[in-house]
């Protein structure tokens, strides 16, 4: 890692923006490795992933994303499964979803729900625990506060 990636990693903030230029390592550096703490340590939980649209985040945010977490060891079809439903032997969410069309979900229980700012509400009625935005620069900041801020209010478990 490099010393903006590693201060990102051991301060550990609650709220993290990062301003970098490009090829400074935020997805593999930053994100994956965020990313791959929250699903351990908050097994069973739900995440975000806020885009301003679906076809983004399949396009742009999630592929390199899914290179990242390779290489911090969670492969797709082993570690995690996107837009199915997860296989039996995957631990259950404490909230489970009823579609699976825009969540990525995990072995041990943890799912991202994949939130689009470009279709309103996706993030309404969500109980999450972590919220993750790539390019801010795209993302519509008031729809934040207003949608998805709110939904990220933790949840204490069964």
């Amino acid at each position: 890692m490099n010393d903006p990636q590693l201060d990102c990693y051991y301060i550990a903030a609650h709220d993290t923006t990062i301003v970098g230029g490009r090829r400074l390592g935020k997805t593999h550096g930053v994100v994956a490795p965020w990313m791959k703490r929250n699903i351990q340590y908050m097994p069973q939980s739900a995440m975000g992933i806020v885009t301003p649209s679906f076809k983004m985040a399949l396009t742009q945010t999630l592929p390199g994303t899914f290179s990242a977490m390779k290489d911090l060891g969670l492969i797709e079809g082993i570690h995690f499964v996107v837009g199915t439903k997860p296989p039996e032997h995957f631990a259950k969410p404490f909230r489970k979803p009823t579609n699976y069309d825009r969540v990525v979900s995990y072995y041990n229980g943890t799912v991202q729900y994949l939130i689009s700012q470009d279709i309103p509400g996706t993030s309404n009625s969500l109980t999450l625990q972590s919220v993750f935005g790539d390019e801010a620069k795209y993302l519509n900041f008031d729809k934040l506060k207003d949608e998805t801020f709110p939904a990220n209010g933790g949840f204490k478990g069964p």
